[in-house]
């Protein structure tokens, strides 16, 4: 399955350059709602398999934004319950 531009988000980072990622996955998880990204054009190795994590909140006129996550347990909860997501998937997968 091939990268559709449905697939892309365009961000800016903190130099307004535009960083483009792959959406990975969209999951629910304690009332909240996170996307799951990874960068297309890897600057460094070692960022090779990153993922970025966004909790999707609202603007003062309601349109959806992507907040960063500074709480490293909400961060850590987060990403085990997108790994219970995969294994799960993985084993539907091999049925």
């Amino acid at each position: 399955m091939g990268i559709t531009d449905n697939d892309i988000i365009e961000l800016l980072d903190e130099n307004d350059h535009i960083i483009k990622f792959e959406h990975i996955i969209t999951i629910d998880h304690n009332q909240n709602t996170y996307v799951f990204l990874t960068p297309i054009e890897v600057v460094e190795e070692d960022h090779a398999d990153e993922i970025v994590i966004f909790k999707i909140g609202k603007d003062k006129i309601g349109n959806n934004v992507l907040i960063g996550i500074d709480d490293e347990s909400e961060s850590e909860e987060v990403y085990e319950s997108y790994l219970q997501i995969m294994e799960q998937n993985e084993s539907e997968g091999e049925d």
